[in-house]
């Protein structure tokens, strides 16, 4: 399919993160985007607006490529429709989204108020006069829509910055016009990531490192407006940043633990450094086997990991171990269960034998 070059450029405008694809929450500030002082929208508008979305999702995966954008782009372009469009003091004003909107949808071109054009939106037309300078309908409709997009993203980006001014006065607790890394915390702890403590410590520390640019041991408004502005701006980014968390928090505790219980620095964990690890993460859990019974399920468990067969856990199978049974406190109690099911199957299945 080949997409105008007007189009790619608005959904270049639209796709704030660069991502590629918009999202539902990128595409609902073209369909359904409120104005400071007009009438918020029902919910009924916006469950309009995402069955139109989901119409417009021909692949069902979540998001608009820009070949189902520029399919959708003769409706988008219109922009919201509201009954009382009249009287939103968002319509008010040259230069305003709405009234470049509103200026798309006039089928009379010579009304429209003058705004700055390029040469190339001109055509000459004979049968006006001779020398006789008319607006391409078409060129003018792509000249519009860049200047809707630039107003939109100028304004959205605006919003932003408010919200990340707001969030950096809330949390400068000392105002001293900087955040620290103890204040940075709370921010974080927003996300309500499920790690422990220390991993939470750890990532604001991680974090922290990576936006104080200059080293001066606080971010400077500039440096945490470059972190609210990745990390925060959006559920989209929010999502993400706690996907990162997570897998970096989780990743540095299973190296470390497989680190400390190395005990040879072979590289490997056999059974008997696996066993005191896994004692370790279980604690008094492990009173329910006998030394054998614990013994047999440590062999056990290096067997069904062993993905190579070497009869000990690198680095990589141990992660996989890790990741899935020990990584956060809520796993290690649903390990627990499920051994503690185990040993009562185990249990049965003796009586019966017996």
């Amino acid at each position: 399919m080949v997409v105008a070059e007007d189009v790619k450029e608005a959904f270049r405008a639209f796709d704030e993160d660069g991502s590629g694809t918009l999202t539902l929450e990128e595409v609902m500030a073209i369909l359904v985007r409120p104005c400071p002082g007009g009438r918020p929208f029902s919910a009924e508008e916006m469950e309009t607006a995402k069955a139109q979305f989901a119409s417009w999702d021909k692949n069902g995966d979540g998001v608009l490529s820009i070949e189902e954008f520029a399919a959708a782009w003769p409706s988008l372009r219109r922009g919201p429709s509201r009954p009382d469009d009249s009287l939103d003091p968002c319509a008010d004003g040259i230069g305003s989204l709405r009234a470049v909107q509103a200026q798309l949808n006039m089928s009379d071109l010579s009304a429209m108020p003058a705004l700055p054009t390029r040469a190339s939106s001109l055509t000459v037309h004979g049968g006006g006069g001779e020398g006789a300078e008319a607006y391409e309908p078409s060129a003018m409709a792509a000249e519009m829509q860049a200047e809707m997009a630039k107003i939109q993203k100028k304004e959205e980006k605006q919003a932003l910055l408010a919200k990340a001014k707001a969030a950096f006065d809330k949390y400068d607790t000392d105002s001293s016009f900087s955040i620290s890394a103890s204040e940075l915390g709370p921010l974080l702890a927003e996300l309500e990531l499920p790690l422990k403590p220390q991993q939470i410590e750890s990532y604001v520390t991680s974090l922290f490192t990576k936006y104080d640019k200059d080293g001066s041991g606080s971010l400077s408004w500039g440096e945490f407006e470059k972190l609210y502005l990745h990390c925060f701006a959006s559920e989209r980014v929010k999502k993400k940043l706690a996907k990162q968390a997570l897998t970096e928090m989780r990743g540095q505790d299973a190296r470390e633990a497989f680190a400390k219980h190395d005990t040879d620095k072979s590289g490997t964990l056999t059974a008997a450094e696996l066993g005191p690890l896994l004692r370790e993460a279980l604690g008094p859990f492990v009173e329910h086997y006998t030394a054998k019974a614990w013994d047999d399920y440590v062999a056990d468990v290096i067997q069904r990991g062993d993905r190579d067969g070497s009869g000990d856990f690198d680095q990589e199978e141990f992660a996989v171990l890790y990741s899935k049974c020990l990584a956060s406190e809520e796993l290690i109690a649903k390990y627990e269960e499920r051994l503690l099911q185990r040993i009562s199957e185990s249990g049965r299945q003796r009586v019966v034998a017996d």
